[in-house]
């Protein structure tokens, strides 16, 4: 994991849930897919091993707790309440959705014109 080497509350965050696929982690749990292969099954893309390490992180930080299956087969992994207060990040719940649009649209990776911006 990267470090700022920071006491900034804002950079401590993004040391643990600014990694790629991180939060992508969270809105599957967040979604209900608790079981590794559910998250797997929404993060496509994502290998085995890096959705194993992403869930470690997650645990060691008090993010994510895993517990056993009432089956007695695999586990599955539950977001803490702290892991819980990502969700407004992860949904674009307000205040966030009043700036998401114009930072999106400004950026490299927007999906229509800039000069959209200007009509409305």
């Amino acid at each position: 994991m990267s470090t700022y080497g920071q006491f900034c509350p804002v950079a401590q965050a993004l040391e643990l849930v600014g990694e790629r696929w991180t939060l992508l982690v969270v809105r599957e749990l967040l979604c209900g897919n608790y079981r590794f292969n559910e998250i797997l099954h929404g993060v496509p893309l994502m290998s085995r091993s890096l959705l194993s390490q992403r869930l470690k992180t997650l645990e060691e930080a008090g993010l994510v707790e895993r517990h056993d299956r009432a089956t007695g087969s695999g586990f599955e992994y539950r977001l803490t309440p702290a892991g819980r207060e990502l969700e407004p990040v992860v949904s674009g719940s307000p205040p966030l959705t009043r700036t998401f649009p114009n930072w999106l649209l400004l950026s490299d990776f927007a999906p229509i014109e800039r000069a959209a911006l200007h009509h409305t």
